[in-house]
C-alpha cells in the first residue's frame, strides 16, 4: 500500500492550479467516501457473503477508486482497487474484511489530510 494520501502537485495540475476548487472537491469527495464505506460495511454484515453482497462491495469500492484516482488520492485509490478486485473474485469474507480495515485506515488518513489543509 502506498503511503501517499494525495499527490498535491498532480492534483493541482489537473485543475490548472485552482487550489480553492481542489479543496472543494476534496471535501465533497469525503461525503461520497463515507456513503460508500457505509454501503460496504452493510455488505459485510452477513457472515456468509452472497452475490448481492459482492455486488455492493464491488460498487462501493469502484466509486471510491474512481474518485480517488481523479483527485490523485493515491492511498485510497490503491486500497479500493484491491478491495474491488477481491469482491470481483468473490474472495472469502475474512480476507475482504482485512482489506476493508485497510480502506478504513486510508479514509482516516484522508480525513487527517483534510484537517491539515484546514478544510
Amino acid at each position: 500500500m502506498t503511503n501517499e494520501v494525495i499527490d498535491w502537485a498532480e492534483a493541482m495540475a489537473q485543475l490548472d492550479d485552482d487550489e480553492e476548487f481542489l479543496r472543494e472537491l476534496l471535501v465533497d469527495f469525503l461525503g461520497e467516501i463515507e456513503e460508500q464505506a457505509k454501503n460496504i460495511e452493510g455488505a459485510l454484515q452477513s457472515e456468509t457473503l452472497q452475490p448481492e453482497n459482492y455486488h455492493l462491495l464491488k460498487r462501493g469500492s469502484h466509486v471510491i477508486k474512481g474518485g480517488a484516482a481523479n483527485l490523485m488520492c493515491k492511498q485510497l485509490a490503491f486500497v479500493s482497487a484491491d478491495l474491488e478486485l477481491m469482491a470481483t473474485e468473490m474472495m472469502q469474507r475474512d480476507v475482504i474484511v482485512g482489506k476493508y480495515q485497510e480502506l478504513r485506515f486510508a479514509i482516516e488518513n484522508y480525513k487527517a489530510m483534510l484537517g491539515k489543509l484546514g478544510v
